[in-house]
């Protein structure tokens, strides 16, 4: 297990066409909500008034249509990008996760234990005005929760879509590739504070900000565990947001 790199890289080893997805994830998404706002208006125009539940079905299901679609298109490039050698690295990855279901099993009950307790500690010990019980990007999804077919839909955003592309941003691109020249436990730390930092923009409380340093913490272990390995992150990250959005359904 190397948390130190091993030898001393290169500019030209660092996979730069890579870097260009995020750019294409998120044209490709300005393009599609541009074009379903259009097709959204026209309907509106045409039912004059329309109803109501039915705008907001169809609203909630253009959101999670819109991030399969974008998914799909970028997951597209990057097969397009590894064409060469996709099948392998694919098959590799899923050999890495029977390899080390173990550690991503255990690691996955640590970060759920350790998030179950701290809200109590919080409640117990935290300021007044810094309380809370549920994070704000936890009340962000269950927002989308307006339909049955959003929550179904939602399930391969939260589950699918979200690990993977996260995954592939905060530790595939952050830390295994700029990590080569930056330093992978530099690149590990800056991993975490970005990941945690982007879901808590509309946090209330600052404490909100350790449930998501925990799960980064969680998967930047198993990533540089696994010798940065990125199903294996893919893997613990479905893990825990299959979890949440039962338990969200649920409860």
């Amino acid at each position: 297990m190397a948390f130190r790199n091993e030898h001393q890289y290169r500019w030209k080893d660092i996979n730069g066409r890579d870097f260009f997805l995020p750019v294409i994830y998120f044209v490709s998404n300005l393009v599609l909500s541009i074009l379903f706002m259009a097709i959204m208006f026209t309907i509106d125009e045409v039912q004059g008034q329309g109803s109501d539940s039915f705008n907001v079905v169809l609203s909630d299901v253009t959101t999670v249509t819109l991030e399969i679609v974008g998914f799909l298109t970028i997951f597209g490039f990057w097969m397009l990008f590894h064409s060469k050698n996709f099948k392998q690295k694919l098959y590799q990855g899923f050999h890495n996760i029977k390899r080390h279901w173990k550690l991503i099993g255990v690691t996955f009950i640590i970060m759920i234990v350790f998030n179950a307790i701290y809200p109590y500690l919080v409640d117990t010990f935290a300021p007044e005005q810094w309380k809370f019980e549920q994070t704000q990007n936890d009340k962000l999804i269950e927002s989308m929760y307006q339909s049955p077919l959003a929550i179904a839909l939602s399930f391969f955003t939260i589950v699918i879509i979200a690990p993977v592309t996260e995954e592939f941003l905060f530790r595939y691109l952050l830390i295994g590739e700029l990590g080569k020249k930056f330093n992978f436990i530099v690149m590990s730390v800056v991993s975490v504070l970005v990941f945690a930092s982007l879901h808590v923009t509309s946090a209330k409380s600052p404490l909100e900000i350790v449930m998501y340093i925990i799960i980064a913490v969680g998967i930047v272990y198993v990533y540089l565990k696994t010798q940065r390995s990125l199903a294996t992150a893919i893997a613990l990250h479905a893990m825990n947001n299959l979890f949440a959005y039962i338990m969200t359904i649920i409860t």
